[in-house]
């Protein structure tokens, strides 16, 4: 009798050893996976900036080759400006894709007015700054789409049942990524 008293003793210490160590592993995947998720929200948000960091770039140079054929729109280059500086010292993707939508407008604006310029419809140089400006818009927007889809994913890790149960566990508070690019 004293003898399966002590096996079923040693059963169950080993399944609540065995319970323990399983709640470990479960407890470290769930980590490692919210820390793979947060380092593809970082990677895309690097690559979204860097975007628009080249845009920036562009920008200045489409004003300097253009600046002299623009001058009634002084106000339009003001704010495009403006917003390029918003763009570089927001303080969140929020802040940054609303100057980014403010600048698009105005630029379309001053690229509309400079086309209409026979002079500087023609330059070479002209041209392929235009067809550089064009693909980066194409580049800023597939990286905001990168961005806000690798900002669900964290959410969805983060918010889930292994998120939880890993920030229960460490008592680690984790803030989902609330800000998506351009979304309210």
């Amino acid at each position: 009798m004293e003898l399966e008293i002590n096996q079923n003793i040693v059963i169950a210490a080993a399944a609540g050893i065995a319970a323990v160590v399983l709640l470990v592993i479960v407890v470290l995947f769930a980590r490692r996976s919210i820390d793979r998720g947060w380092s593809q929200v970082e990677d895309s948000r690097g690559r979204l900036y860097d975007s628009l960091k080249a845009r920036g770039h562009l920008v200045k140079q489409f004003v300097s080759v253009a600046r002299h054929r623009l001058n009634g729109e002084r106000e339009a280059l003001e704010v495009l400006g403006r917003q390029q500086m918003k763009i570089v010292s927001g303080r969140n993707p929020r802040e940054k894709a609303n100057a980014e939508v403010e600048l698009e407008t105005m630029l379309e604006r001053l690229l509309s007015v400079a086309d209409s310029d026979p002079g500087l419809a023609g330059l070479t140089e002209y041209e392929a700054l235009r067809q550089k400006l064009a693909q980066t818009g194409e580049d800023i927007r597939r990286a905001a789409g990168s961005y806000n889809e690798s900002v669900e994913r964290y959410n969805r890790q983060a918010t889930g049942f292994f998120g939880r149960l890993f920030a229960a566990l460490t008592a680690e508070k984790f803030e989902p990524g609330k800000i998506a690019w351009g979304r309210r």
